[in-house]
């Protein structure tokens, strides 16, 4: 994720894998999670280390994995059933992490689960042995979702996700242990969003109480939350980023009666005298809405921006922060900014004032957005899956082909969004799930799916993939630059 020159390309996949029965604690089922790096990009792939993840419930989630400005490496997601992570036979079972359907931890995973529950999580590894350093989990009884997470130059570890029902914040263990941080949305089908941060104060901690490697804990909770139990909506943070001078920026999507920051009386005898967040917000509003936030390091909302969406595709909303500068992307059928736009929307944000400076979209029939990345000179990539030729009014597109048939696509676009280019991945089904940069010369690795041979065609130029055994991840290095 995001490597430069010699630096190992990291990617995290979902596959099926046959049972690993040397492991005798915990379920193996055939659909965990699997992190592994390697560094080399011949057609001969062999990971220099593997991490995988016993994860319960259906296979019905989706992971992110993020790296901070030392790459060390967070994966983020949602659990059912059980979680185990950080299994080793060469160490003392208490260096495993075994979690229930409730996201308390256990001496062994249960047999038994209502199926009822599911846990956000967050864990963070070292880059050079893939281990993991810490993992924190939500707790409660109801339907609780990690989407994203990152760290600042501190170290200190931001999740944000969806809660409901009665959710719990946290640890045993580590300078926050047993503080409670929860919240009660009522009805499962009144959701809450969450930003939560997690610290490592460390040298505050006794030797001989330290629970190494674990002594992350949570340190406070901001909730994107409605201001009774009885009232209904979805309201969700679903991505991270955090600036070189560690100010937090999330995105979102709500479609009820939301209340973005806190607010309160400025004395406790003087209810008509408010005291505000500079960033505070009430939205009285049942139609659906996408906002942009930007936090202090101590959970204060700056800013806030909130723009009419229909059409909104929920599991990819994504954000980034390279350079002083912040990106959005999103897809929709139409998107209210200074113009209104369809498609996939990518825009770049005033990291001052939460406005848009520029605006732009492409089209390409039910066209998706599954990452976006941002090279060392500015140059922006996005990958997905569209299912007609990708064209912009606002962009001036080269590479590309027609489209028939659902296929992924990347497209490469210069830092102003003022011209890129597109490259098709076409075979009987095929997907882009993430892309990253391969150098700083504006050239990405894309990383895909596909269930036969795939044939890369940008413009002119033209390439395939042999992939004769169904489904298959390629990893494809562009060749064209801006």
């Amino acid at each position: 994720d995001n490597p430069g020159d010699g630096t190992p390309l990291r990617a995290w996949m979902r596959v099926e894998m046959s049972p690993i029965e040397t492991i005798d604690i915990g379920p193996t089922n055939q659909h965990d999670l699997v992190l592994f790096a390697n560094t080399t990009m011949s057609d001969s792939v062999s990971a220099d280390w593997i991490n995988r993840f016993y994860l319960g419930g259906v296979d019905e989630y989706k992971y992110k994995l993020r790296t901070d400005n030392k790459d060390n490496m967070f994966v983020c997601g949602t659990y059912r059933d059980h979680m185990i992570v950080n299994y080793n036979l060469d160490l003392n079972e208490k260096y495993s992490v075994v979690l229930d359907e409730f996201g308390a931890p256990q001496d062994e995973p249960s047999s038994s689960s209502s199926g009822e529950n599911s846990q956000a999580f967050v864990t963070m590894h070292d880059p050079t042995s893939g281990q993991i350093v810490t993992c924190l989990s939500t707790r409660g009884h109801g339907k609780n979702r990690g989407s994203s997470a990152i760290a600042d130059s501190k170290g200190d570890i931001y999740m944000v996700g969806q809660v409901s029902g009665k959710v719990r914040f946290v640890a045993d263990h580590g300078w926050w242990k047993f503080a409670e941080r929860g919240v009660n949305t009522g009805s499962t089908n009144n959701t809450f969003g969450f930003l939560a941060k997690a610290t490592n104060r460390e040298w505050m901690i006794d030797n001989s109480t330290k629970y190494k490697p674990i002594d992350y804990t949570w340190e406070w909770i901001v909730y994107i939350d409605a201001p009774e139990h009885s009232l209904s909506g979805e309201r969700m943070l679903c991505d991270v980023s955090v600036s070189t001078n560690d100010d937090v920026y999330t995105v979102g999507y709500f479609n009820g009666p939301t209340e973005i920051g806190m607010s309160g009386a400025a004395k406790y005898n003087d209810s008509e005298t408010f005291q505000f967040e500079p960033g505070y917000k009430w939205v009285d509003e049942s139609d659906e809405q996408v906002f942009i936030c930007k936090w202090s390091d101590a959970g204060k909302c700056v800013w806030s921006s909130v723009y009419g969406v229909t059409g909104l595709d929920h599991d990819n909303i994504n954000i980034i922060f390279h350079d002083d500068m912040m990106y959005f992307v999103c897809a929709a059928d139409t998107f209210a900014a200074s113009t209104t736009e369809s498609g996939v929307v990518v825009s770049c944000v005033d990291i001052t004032t939460g406005d848009f400076t520029w605006v732009k979209s492409i089209q390409g029939g039910s066209i998706t957005c599954s990452s976006i990345k941002v090279t060392d000179t500015g140059n922006i990539f996005i990958t997905g899956v569209c299912d007609s030729t990708v064209t912009s009014s606002n962009i001036t597109l080269g590479g590309g082909a027609v489209v028939e048939a659902t296929s992924g696509y990347s497209l490469l676009l210069e830092p102003t969004g003022s011209s890129g280019v597109v490259t098709i991945f076409t075979s009987d089904s095929s997907t882009c799930d993430a892309v990253t940069q391969s150098n700083s010369t504006g050239k990405g690795v894309t990383i895909g799916t596909c269930d036969s041979t795939t044939t890369v065609q940008s413009g002119t130029q033209s390439i395939d993939i042999h992939t004769p055994e169904q489904n298959k991840y390629f990893i494809y290095k562009s060749t064209h630059e801006l």
